[in-house]
């Protein structure tokens, strides 16, 4: 699939990285009512188009490379550049929010003051959030939104062995594939009411991840079948998906009802494409989204302070407006800024080869991609994480 057809999936990862936010900034602060609050009011849902996403987008840009079992090398390089994707931000902000607990209160076992971390267990926590393995079941996140990349990598791990089975096999494991997909969604659904399910002490946000990644990688084969794909490509068709999408979300429609739009969705943007969502402000979100998704949890107390200052100037609906435009501003602001000097940088460093035989013995050096696939990666590496 060409460069022109993932930069509509890049926007639409900036859209619902937009979306999650909204979900936690605006919609508490009553700036919108009706049918603008039941839509914002079901942003959880924006983490499930990023586990449909990231699944899609893993089997477009590696699906090739894992037709059959092949050596350790090769699952290692894989591993190892979606941890360098993930892991640098994640990482700073990670350290950076224990060290300042430490330093400020000494102690984890505090009410929960913004910046600083309670921890119940801090000795199983801590090892678990660094290793990325907090949401299996194990201990709550300390950075609130990385339970989710925290089950995007249990796919990564797994990835090699779902690529074979899912994009390489008859289409009766596909179906399969689906079927495994969609019932983990149900499960998760059920076991928790909703899908808004994020507490990684059990093992309902894995499966609810699992199952949207295998239904990512199906989509993706889908999408190579040529009568799915032209249909697909019609611009009628994305409409109405876009159009179904809207009023399923304006009607309050059932989670489990708007699910299989997400895929949808993803198929006719990758057919098809989008113009507003693959240039411009669209893309330039995509790019940030990891970082405007990571941080935008640090300021919920900001806005409640920002909203208490405008208050003293403003009349009601005015203040919450004016705080709000303050935040989003600010957070943007942050994102572009984490994505530019800490994202990027950091990731050229942990995938540069002189820096990776300070670690592994030859014989294990994590096989990197060429410069052609480079090159190709490049438009995909927005791919793994979530909300």
């Amino acid at each position: 699939m060409a460069k022109r057809d993932i930069l509509p999936l890049t926007g639409l990862r900036g859209v619902a990285a937009l979306w999650v936010a909204a979900y936690h900034l605006v919609l508490p602060a009553g700036l919108v009512g009706g049918v603008a609050a039941r839509a914002l009011g079901r942003g959880y849902l924006a983490v499930d188009l990023f586990f449909v996403l990231s699944g899609f987008v893993m089997a477009l840009t590696y699906g090739d490379q894992f037709t059959v079992l092949r050596p350790f090398r090769a699952w290692s390089g894989f591993v190892w550049r979606r941890w360098a994707r993930i892991f640098p931000l994640y990482g700073v902000l990670l350290i950076g929010r224990l060290l300042y607990t430490q330093a400020r209160y000494g102690t984890f076992d505090l009410p929960r003051p913004w910046l600083a971390v309670p921890l119940a267990h801090p000795w199983s926590a801590i090892p678990a959030n660094l290793l990325l393995v907090q949401a299996w079941g194990l201990a709550p996140s300390v950075i609130g939104p990385a339970w989710s990349i925290s089950t995007e990598f249990a796919a990564y791990l797994l990835f090699p062995l779902l690529a074979i089975a899912i994009l390489h096999r008859g289409w009766r494991v596909c179906l399969a594939a689906v079927a495994f997909g969609l019932g983990a969604v149900v499960v998760a659904s059920a076991l928790n009411g909703s899908l808004d399910c994020w507490d990684g002490r059990s093992l309902t946000p894995l499966i609810r991840c699992l199952g949207g990644f295998c239904l990512g990688m199906a989509t993706w084969r889908l999408s190579r079948w040529a009568p799915a794909s032209r249909l697909a490509g019609r611009r009628w068709c994305g409409r109405l998906v876009w159009a179904a999408l809207g009023l399923a979300l304006a009607a309050g429609a059932p989670d489990l009802a708007i699910y299989p739009l997400l895929p949808a969705l993803i198929l006719c943007l990758a057919c098809g494409g989008s113009g507003w969502l693959g240039g411009g402000v669209a893309v330039w979100l995509g790019e940030i989204s990891y970082a405007l998704y990571l941080l935008h949890i640090f300021l919920l107390h900001p806005l409640d302070q920002a909203r208490a200052a405008a208050a003293v100037l403003l009349l009601a609906p005015a203040c919450d407006l004016v705080a709000c435009a303050a935040i989003v501003t600010l957070l943007l602001a942050a994102a572009d800024f984490a994505h530019r000097y800490v994202e990027r940088p950091l990731r050229a460093h942990l995938t540069d080869k002189s820096f990776l035989v300070l670690f592994f013995k030859k014989g294990l050096l994590p096989s990197l991609p060429s410069a052609a696939h480079a090159a190709r990666t490049r438009y995909t590496h927005l791919a793994g994480h979530g909300p």
